[in-house]
């Protein structure tokens, strides 16, 4: 029965996409990339997905973990509801070798990539979202080992306040508001708070978020000044969800800040930005809720980081490079106390030829730990335009990624770490063609990765703990394909269509028949999206999201996803439905996750 949907909503979408032929301008040719190079969307030489804030608006979802789930490639693996606890993978990767950051800002923590998603702000102030799939090492160092995701935020352009409320099923309410003050027109600041709270939809699955953000932008002459400060704390009954299923009582508590301060300055050659960051990570772990005294974990982690990005105009191009220096500190009842220095300078050049018909971007990456030694990761993009609408790309670039602290030094029920391991390396390869009109984008994507010293956490026998190894080479190859139209004066009031594949199959080049893989090797092997959006009457949109996930080592399963809003002038009011199929699915861990679900909310604006 699901297949069929899933395939007559496919059939549906193409004819109506191909029987169109209004035009419109399918994406603003926004600049995406950092302070070194940046250049339009439609001229990079990668695999960028791009949301910005209409698109999450018009998503069938309200937290940050569920707008990256309807990305192609990208795979979460959800813990409880509404951004509880989830992992992120891309394209086959383990959690720990994607790397997140928050306006450019690093917020992987050095304890556990399970940290990763936790985003200390709230959805109402994200501005976009970036992701930039495959080699990432030569721009942004370790970590990004299969793709990089930059969370942009944006204070408001006119000064407002906004609210959003939402309530649903299982006792869930979920409260935001937010301000933007301006001071003329060379200061303007944000500041933007909202809580979560839910009974749950089992035992002991009940959670609360609370996330608080404020950014600020000063101009000055030819630069400005940007801070930020940022603080989550998510605590949540954890059922099932790391150690044995058996273990329902578990419970989370976690605290997540970040602050930055941050100059940019645009010359007429040179353009240049120095900053300076803190994060802070405190974590608590019970087995057993309320009883601290039987196992408890506590963690506290700081990183302090500076970097300086630059680059230069001439007439052989543009030439990109950077410094950054960060201090680690863990203070852990687990893992000990640990402290570690990182070094990195990368540098890369925009040459483009032919007139300006061939473009290639050669870069390195230089970087030094103090407990692993000194690496260099080289890389390439090359991109050739065949016309105004349709050019080739490939890169190939070398990353890696170093073992976080659990990795080395955990010791639990049924994990330990194995202080034996090093670094894991890769070779990544991708070509592809992409298409980019008024009405139709289009990109299809090939890319091989070849890991070696692959960090999976393994067991020979089933009552045997977890533990981290080194596996010699693994390698993942896939296809992904992701079309998108946007349509106009459509007799159905449709205005927005996307289909998105991906494909991947993994594998270890080498025999290790009897050993059970926990994370590396239970990727995705299908995955198929597909959204529909449109308008019933002037105000009332609708947004119908299907998935359909295929991973090598669970059920597969398809979720159905719908919205429908009414909006006028600056209020919009919303019902929602959630795996509206009632499907029963596990992401991980085999935790059950619910099925289906409704709320409602509104969301307000009052400008001053």
């Amino acid at each position: 029965m699901k297949y069929t949907i899933l395939t007559t909503t496919l059939i549906i979408a193409f004819q109506i996409a191909y029987s169109q032929h209004d035009t419109v301008l399918f994406l603003p040719d926004i600049q995406i990339g950092d302070q070194r190079i940046s250049m339009p969307f439609s001229e990079a030489n990668r695999t960028i997905n791009i949301l910005t804030r209409e698109d999450i608006q018009k998503l069938p979802v309200q937290s940050l973990n569920e707008v990256l789930s309807y990305l192609p490639g990208v795979d979460i693996r959800n813990r409880g509801i509404k951004g509880a606890q989830a992992d992120i993978s891309v394209r086959g990767s383990s959690f720990e070798q994607v790397l997140v950051m928050l306006n450019g800002i690093k917020i992987n923590d050095p304890q556990t990539g399970h940290h990763s998603l936790n985003v200390p702000v709230p959805l109402e102030s994200i501005e976009r979202i970036e992701v930039l799939k495959g080699p990432g090492a030569r721009r942004y160092g370790q970590n990004a080992l299969a793709a990089a995701i930059n969370i942009i935020t944006k204070v408001a352009d006119t000064p407002q306040s906004t609210q959003a409320l939402e309530i649903g099923e299982f006792g869930t309410v979920q409260g935001d508001l937010g301000v933007s003050l301006h001071h003329g027109n060379a200061f303007k600041q944000m500041l933007n708070v909202s809580h979560l709270r839910s009974d749950g939809y089992r035992y002991n699955t009940d959670v609360g978020i609370s996330n608080a953000f404020y950014q600020n932008n000063w101009k000055v002459n030819n630069g400005q000044f940007s801070t930020m400060a940022g603080f989550s704390k998510r605590k949540f009954g954890a059922n099932g969800f790391y150690a044995s299923p058996d273990y329902k009582d578990q419970y989370e508590d976690v605290e997540t800040s970040i602050v930055s301060l941050a100059y940019k300055w645009f010359g007429d050659k040179w353009h240049i930005k120095p900053s300076v960051y803190w994060r802070r990570n405190q974590d608590e772990y019970l087995l057993i809720r309320h009883q601290p005294e039987v196992y408890r974990n506590l963690h506290f982690g700081n990183t302090l980081g500076a970097e300086i990005q630059s680059g230069y105009e001439s007439s052989l191009g543009t030439t990109g490079f950077g410094l950054e220096y960060r201090k680690v500190y863990l203070k852990s009842n687990n893992l000990g106390q640990r402290d570690r220095n990182e070094v990195a300078f990368y540098a890369e050049h925009r040459f483009s030829l032919i007139g300006n018909k061939l473009t290639i971007t050669p870069g390195f990456n230089i970087n030094y730990f103090q407990s692993f030694g000194s690496f260099f990761y080289p890389g390439i993009d090359m991109g050739y335009s065949i016309n105004d609408k349709w050019s080739v790309y490939a890169n190939v670039g070398n990353t890696y990624r170093v073992p976080t602290y659990t990795d080395l030094y955990y010791i639990g029920p049924s994990n330990i770490g194995n202080e034996n391991l090093v670094p894991e390396r890769a070779m990544t390869y991708e070509a592809g063609v992409k298409y980019f009109g008024s009405q139709w984008y289009f990109n299809v994507a090939y890319y091989r990765r070849d890991s070696r010293n692959l960090i999976d956490w393994v067991k020979d026998r089933e009552n045997d703990p977890w533990m981290p190894q080194n596996f010699y080479k693994a390698y993942f190859n896939g296809l992904e394909i992701e079309n998108k139209w946007t349509l106009a004066n459509h007799p159905a009031g449709i205005n927005r269509i996307e289909v998105n594949y991906n494909y991947i199959n993994a594998g270890l080049n080498e025999d290790y028949s009897g050993a059970l893989s926990r994370y590396a090797l239970d990727n995705l092997k299908h995955q198929l999206i597909g959204r529909l959006t449109g308008n019933i009457v002037d105000n009332l949109s609708y947004t119908i999201g299907g998935r359909f996930i295929d991973r090598v080592n669970l059920d597969d399963y398809f979720l159905m996803d719908l919205q429908a809003k009414y909006a006028f002038d600056k209020f919009s009011i919303y019902a929602q439905a959630n795996n509206v199929l009632n499907t029963q699915y596990t992401e991980t861990s085999l935790v059950p996750m619910p099925g289906r679900w409704f709320t409602i909310g509104f969301k307000n604006r009052i400008d001053f």
